[in-house]
C-alpha cells in the first residue's frame, strides 16, 4: 500500500518536534509516483529548522534535487528524466558533513557525490511530500516505505532495500524512523520504529493506492525496542505484495 497525495488539496505529512537525525551521517531511503504530468518541482523528503536551512529530497525542472542549505546550498542536482506513474526508488546518503550521495533505482547519478564540507545545523521538524516551509512544492503523487538511518548505509544494505526488504531488517541498530504509509489510521502515519515519529496529514489523508510490486511487509505493529539478532523469518512475519519467490536475503527482526 501507499499514500496518494493531491498537490491541489495541499496535502502533506508533518512532525513538528521530532527528527530522525541531525547533522553527520545519515541514509534516506523512499518510493514516490509522480502522477501522469511530469513533475514541475515538487519536493517529497524534507527536514528543517527554524531558521530556514534544511535537507530536501525533490524532482524540479526536469532535474533531481539532493540538497543540503546550511546557509549555502550544497546540491546534487542531476538532469535525469523521470516518468510518471511509475514506482522510483529514491536513496541519498550522507556519509560525512563533507560528502553527500544519491542513488535512483539503485544507480548512483553522474553528479554524485557533493564534497563541499557543510557548517552545522539543528533539524527540527519532519516533513513529506512539501516544501519544508508547508507552503508550496507539494507532490502530486505516492510516497512508500521511507526509511531514515543515522548511518551512511553500504551497496549491500543499500540494494537489499531497492529489491524490497523493509527498513527494520537492514542495519536495525541504526535505523531512527520507519515510514510504511499503509496505516489504518487515516490522519496519521504512524513510525514503525521506537522513535515514534509519527507523521500527521494535513490536507487531508489523501486516500491509499497501490504500492510498489515486489515489497516484503511486516505485521503492522510499532517495534519497541531494538534488536540487533537476526532471527528465522516465520511466514507469520512477512506478507508480500506480489508473488516473490523467497524473502531478502538481509538480517531481520521480529515484532
Amino acid at each position: 500500500m501507499a499514500r496518494q497525495f493531491t498537490a491541489s488539496s495541499s496535502q502533506y505529512g508533518e512532525n513538528t518536534s521530532a527528527v530522525p537525525f541531525q547533522d553527520g551521517a545519515y541514509t534516506i531511503s523512499a518510493w514516490v509516483w509522480f502522477d501522469t504530468n511530469t513533475p514541475a518541482n515538487e519536493r517529497f523528503i524534507a527536514l528543517s529548522e527554524s531558521g530556514g536551512h534544511h535537507i530536501m529530497l525533490a524532482y524540479a525542472a526536469g532535474s533531481w534535487f539532493f540538497r543540503l542549505n546550511d546557509g549555502g546550498n550544497k546540491d546534487i542536482q542531476q538532469v535525469v528524466g523521470v516518468s510518471a506513474d511509475t514506482w522510483i526508488h529514491v536513496c541519498a546518503l550522507s556519509e560525512s558533513v563533507s560528502s553527500r550521495r544519491l542513488y535512483i533505482d539503485n544507480v548512483e547519478v553522474a553528479a554524485s557525490p557533493n564534497t563541499a564540507t557543510a557548517s552545522s545545523n539543528t533539524w527540527t521538524d519532519t516533513r513529506v511530500a512539501v516544501h519544508e516551509t508547508v507552503s508550496a512544492n507539494h507532490l502530486d503523487g505516492r510516497l512508500a516505505r521511507v526509511g531514515w538511518w543515522n548511518v551512511a548505509l553500504n551497496a549491500d544494505e543499500r540494494t537489499a532495500l531497492f529489491e524490497g526488504a523493509p527498513p527494520g531488517s537492514v542495519r536495525p541498530e541504526s535505523l531512527a524512523a520507519w515510514h510504511e504509509f499503509d496505516d489504518d489510521n487515516s490522519s496519521t502515519v504512524i513510525d514503525r520504529w521506537y522513535n515514534g515519529i509519527d507523521l500527521t496529514l494535513q490536507g487531508g489523508s489523501g486516500g491509499w493506492a497501490e504500492g510498489p510490486e515486489g515489497l516484503w511487509y511486516p505485521t503492522n505493529s510499532r517495534k519497541t525496542s531494538v534488536v540487533a539478532a537476526a532471527p528465522t523469518i516465520t511466514a507469520d512475519m512477512w506478507g508480500i505484495q506480489q508473488s516473490q519467490p523467497n524473502p531478502p536475503s538481509v538480517a531481520v527482526v521480529s515484532y
